[in-house]
């Protein structure tokens, strides 16, 4: 990209996702081991920044298109590194707030943790502002690959966020959330620094009707089978760290070889989930199309969490690995490419919006869920269950088309009128299928050859 914005906006997101991610090995065994939290309390720590996320990201983005992008994404990033040095002096702060023996149910340090994560989730949305900076700065030539610029700094980001947080606890068990809050900072400086605010904005935030979600009975299902999936795969990746202290590395002396032992592990599946995407899902998509991936990608998953749970020893749990990853490139990529089938560029925002719902819902109950059959089966619960999940999801997907034109919706009164008054005033076309895509919003040539690469094309987002 020749956009220095563009360069400015994946180094912020990169390094700001980097930080993000060097809390997936580390938080969950913190909160277990320093605040003697339960599996079930350190899991609705992980839910609650998602649940958060969930409810700000429309104010935020509304926010944004009033106030401007450049001012939420300082006042973003002010929130999340508050958050993180909320989470390292939890502990102290919690000590001063158990004094005044409030009648909270949980230690002092455990709530200001939940204040730290319920801050981070909602000053979160750096991500989509950063994303719409992108658009707003972009031509239409150009947005998708900016867009991807800003996608692909998110998936390297939770690549290399792991391994960082894992290296960082070699030093401490408290350094990844300082090195987290340091990095972040970084970010807030080339925000500073680097970015002005666009000249113009697009609308960002499009209204997500009911009318838009039921218009197509296809749209439904897909979100269906995204919410399932994804309800298992955030189940499995927030419970791993406890999975590992508990059995995996249970003879383990040091919390800190542990914790990047974890964040090696985890940062294996981002780099399975990047070369999928980057490398494979074209060839597939075209070969295979989308349905057959979808079915395939939530078989992989589910064995690849058979694979996990009867591995004898953390190796195998790597080869197991390879299918899960894989498994959950292929599917999400479809799935998504799949929604933005069933509608015109009209309605791509509401659709993609709807998704987005779907998934941060199954980031909110993945940990819930995982958190209390951990706890009150045994540890090996979560992953016949996710088993299960993924192999509904599978059933489910069978039910997908296979064809890219029957996800189409169906056309409108006006649409038939005009079809047949332009057939009446003597041009009844052989083949109205062409037509009838023109008046409906989409092009017949990439509808019937099968969109070009937005088969191919993952859309990230953060979880």
């Amino acid at each position: 990209m020749k956009d220095k914005r563009i360069l400015t906006l994946f180094l912020i997101v990169l390094t700001n996702q980097i930080g993000a991610g060097a809390l997936l090995p580390v938080l969950s065994l913190y909160v277990e081991g320093q605040m003697g939290a339960t599996a079930v309390q350190a899991m609705l720590v992980v839910a609650a920044f998602y649940a958060a996320q969930f409810i700000s990201a429309p104010w935020l983005g509304r926010l944004s298109d009033r106030w401007g992008r450049r001012p939420v994404l300082v006042m973003s990033q002010i929130g999340t590194v508050l958050a993180y040095l909320g989470i390292y002096f939890a502990v102290p702060m919690g000590t001063a707030v158990d004094q005044w023996r409030l009648p909270l149910g949980l230690s002092g340090s455990l709530m200001i943790m939940f204040i730290a994560r319920i801050l981070d989730g909602v000053t979160g949305g750096n991500i989509s502002v950063a994303q719409a900076y992108a658009s707003d700065v972009s031509h239409t030539e150009t947005r998708t690959q900016a867009l991807g610029f800003i996608g692909g700094a998110t998936g390297l980001g939770y690549v290399f966020g792991p391994v960082f947080g894992g290296l960082l606890s070699l030093v401490s068990v408290l350094a990844p959330f300082i090195g987290a809050a340091i990095i972040t900072g970084s970010t807030l400086l080339l925000t500073v620094l680097l970015l002005d605010e666009p000249a113009e904005r697009l609308t960002t935030s499009p209204e997500k009707s009911a009318e838009t979600l039921f218009g197509n009975r296809i749209r439904p299902l897909i979100m269906s089978i995204t919410f399932l999936s994804i309800l298992a795969f955030s189940a499995l990746q927030n419970i791993f760290p406890l999975y590992g202290a508990h059995v995996l590395f249970a003879a383990a002396e040091s919390s800190s070889v542990l914790m990047l032992t974890v964040g090696l592990m985890l940062t294996f599946i981002g780099l399975v989930i990047a070369i999928s995407q980057i490398w494979l899902i074209k060839p597939l998509a075209s070969r295979f199309g989308e349905r057959i991936l979808v079915v395939m990608g939530n078989l992989m998953l589910a064995l690849g969490t058979t694979a996990v749970l009867l591995a004898p020893s953390p190796l195998f749990v790597l080869l197991g690995f390879i299918p899960f990853g894989f498994g959950y490139a292929i599917s999400l990529t479809s799935l998504q490419s799949l929604m933005t089938f069933t509608g015109n560029h009209q309605v791509q925002g509401q659709l993609m919006g709807w998704l987005q719902s779907a998934l941060s819902l199954a980031y909110i109950g993945g940990p819930v869920w995982v958190g209390i059959a951990f706890a009150e089966i045994n540890p090996q619960a979560p992953f016949f269950m996710a088993a299960g999940l993924f192999l509904l999801a599978m059933l489910l997907s069978v039910w997908l088309p296979t064809e890219r034109q029957a996800l189409l919706p169906l056309p409108t009164q006006d649409q038939i009128v005009e079809l047949m008054d332009k057939s009446f005033w003597g041009w009844p076309p052989e083949n109205p299928a062409p037509l009838l895509l023109h008046a409906m919003g989409h092009d017949p040539i990439e509808a019937e050859s099968g969109g070009g690469d937005n088969a191919a094309s993952p859309v990230q987002e953060r979880g």
